[in-house]
């Protein structure tokens, strides 16, 4: 009961305000580890972890999981990446800072606490074989598209900047929840992804509730949980906590990704909708799905409509797909027949337009 009373007080909130840091530095590969109940283990292919650029070169003198209370918050922080920059051989990012809340939000204190990147292995698993692929390739035709929708505190945005060569990522995140939104913009900044320059990765936070086309036309009033993000909208049913009320701009990817496709396709697109929003985020995608503009989807399996469901929207719009755990991927069967490759397989990275130095 006397926790309780403090909490209902709101001390804690007061002290994580003040003490817990609102950025913590995460180097590479660390921030991939996961753990699970038999003790930490390497989410994706052991080879990640064993890696040259990973064994070799200076990644600075701040160690993994190092709070940045009153340090710089350029990314100088950030440190040089590892390789040559402007050499033969592609340079990676060594490290990334993340931006997060002074609060018991969910991921923030897993990532604090931890130092790992709250992403779907599916999606960090993707985002390593296509780096490989651009690596491999010496050149690319164009930037490579990542849009991560859901994006939270941008866990797969950053990841996508780590595991692509530096310079390589042009990355959209959307999320309707506007605390999030507001850090993720702070966060590019602070690892230099603000696309200052040309040959700079870059990487756009955009505050919007993605739906169908008929959701335009509903009030976007939604509700977040404090500890996880957007869990209702519409009054629809959801999980139950601590809720505040927010209203934000309703959009479909159709229309938020018009300009951001009118030269080239997206490479990955991955959805976490919290179980509640993955089926209207896929059917406003209706034009790119339908045109093979997306060559990877990953998705999680709403809660309502289940990996079945999604699976079969992806496939009336001429995509193959594979269900992992609660995982869809989907890519469209055109270019798998063309290309001999797998759903979201390497091969699918495209290189055909003008070149981009590594």
């Amino acid at each position: 009961r006397a926790l309780q009373a403090v909490h209902s007080a709101g001390l804690f909130a007061a002290l994580h305000r003040l003490w817990l840091p609102d950025a913590v530095l995460l180097r590479m590969p660390d921030a991939l580890a996961a753990f699970d109940d038999e003790g930490r283990r390497p989410p994706l292919d052991p080879r990640l972890l064993e890696e040259e650029r990973f064994r070799g070169g200076d990644c600075g003198r701040f160690r993994h999981r190092r709070g940045l209370h009153g340090l710089p918050r350029g990314y100088s922080v950030v440190v040089a990446p590892y390789g040559p920059m402007g050499g033969r051989a592609p340079a990676w990012r060594c490290s990334i800072v993340s931006r997060l809340m002074r609060s018991d939000h969910l991921i923030s204190a897993k990532v604090r606490s931890f130092g790992q990147l709250d992403c779907g292995r599916d999606v960090l698993h993707t985002l390593w074989q296509q780096g490989l692929a651009v690596a491999a390739s010496g050149t690319l035709a164009r930037k490579f598209r990542y849009v991560d929708v859901g994006a939270s505190l941008g866990d797969c945005s950053l990841a996508a900047a780590a595991l692509l060569p530096w310079g390589a990522l042009s990355a959209v995140a959307f999320d309707a929840d506007s605390r999030v939104i507001g850090l993720l913009r702070e966060a590019a900044q602070m690892n230099g992804l603000s696309g200052g320059r040309a040959n700079d990765s870059s990487l756009v936070a955009r505050l919007a509730l993605l739906g169908d086309e008929a959701d335009l036309r509903k009030p976007a009033d939604i509700e977040v949980d404090e500890h996880i993000g957007v869990v209702v909208a519409d009054g629809e049913s959801g999980p139950r906590g601590a809720r505040l009320a927010s209203r934000v701009p309703r959009s479909t990817l159709d229309a938020e990704l018009a300009g951001f496709t009118a030269d080239a396709d997206v490479d990955v697109l991955s959805i976490h909708g919290n179980g509640f929003f993955e089926s209207a985020v896929l059917r406003g995608a209706g034009a790119l799905l339908a045109g093979g503009r997306i060559r990877c989807v990953l998705v999680t399996c709403g809660a309502v409509d289940g990996c079945e469901a999604m699976a079969a929207l992806l496939q009336q719009r001429g995509y193959r797909t594979e269900e992992s755990l609660d995982w869809v991927l989907a890519s469209p069967a055109s270019l798998l027949e063309a290309t001999g490759g797998d759903v979201c397989g390497p091969g699918l990275v495209s290189a055909s337009v003008a070149r981009l130095d590594l």
